[in-house]
């Protein structure tokens, strides 16, 4: 926003106000160069294991669109903020290769997770993936276990963890669900929290403090149209 607010300052009063505003806080910003990533939507720290580091995940190789059935598990330098490695691998249900992701967390044995929904019997199901890095490669798994129904949302938006608790937490428009990574493929459905937030607006992510004072295990959900900031007010989410 910095660079384009301050590139165009010279167009408009708006653009000039705009790059003063901004221009006031570029002390506290590195802006990295402009790189094609496709659709993007997640970005996620690994802080454990053998890869740490930055990632997003994308639809491109080689600075195109892909069209080959793999996604992509793209590490970003944070000095540079330029991507350095690219990893690629496929989400498969019952051996075939069909689902995309545009959502990322880690959880803090360095294990990635993502999420893809489907149709069954006219309702929606939900599938989770869990990731680990293997050297210069990655190995994904499908859940024994498929979440059906699942709230029958267009857009499945992000996948968080927290650390407090160890659960894994899936958002979609208007609703989210967490469940225990403790009995990953021996779940119950009493192991699972299940909330329909009936807002009507897009619920784009959860994240949760993960610092050591009071806040600790805080959640905070992110809204859209328009956007909207909520701070939990317990840990018991």
């Amino acid at each position: 926003m910095i660079n384009y607010y301050v590139t165009h300052s010279l167009s408009s009063t708006y653009y000039k106000n705009k790059a003063a505003e901004y221009n006031k806080y570029a002390s506290v910003y590195k802006v990295g160069p402009t790189f094609y990533i496709g659709h993007g939507q997640s970005l996620a720290y690994n802080t454990s294991g053998s890869n740490p580091g930055l990632y997003i995940n994308g639809d491109t190789l080689n600075g195109k669109m892909r069209n080959d059935g793999y996604n992509s598990l793209i590490h970003i330098n944070s000095d540079t903020l330029v991507p350095d490695k690219s990893y690629s691998f496929q989400l498969q249900q019952w051996g075939t290769a069909k689902y995309t992701f545009h959502q990322l967390t880690f959880d803090n044995s360095g294990n990635f997770y993502c999420a893809a929904k489907t149709s069954y019997k006219g309702n929606s199901e939900l599938m989770l993936f869990k990731g680990k890095f293997d050297g210069d490669s990655v190995s994904v798994q499908q859940s024994k276990q498929r979440i059906y129904p699942f709230i029958d949302s267009k857009s499945l938006q992000s996948v968080s963890y927290n650390k407090s608790n160890n659960r894994l937490y899936v958002i979609a428009n208007d609703a989210y669900i967490s469940l225990p990574l403790n009995k990953w493929d021996a779940l119950s459905a009493s192991d699972i929290d299940y909330s329909v937030l009936n807002v009507k607006r897009e619920t784009e992510d959860m994240e949760f403090n993960s610092s050591s004072d009071g806040d600790a295990g805080i959640p905070y959900l992110l809204l859209n149209r328009s956007p909207e900031l909520l701070k939990g007010t317990n840990t018991n989410f």
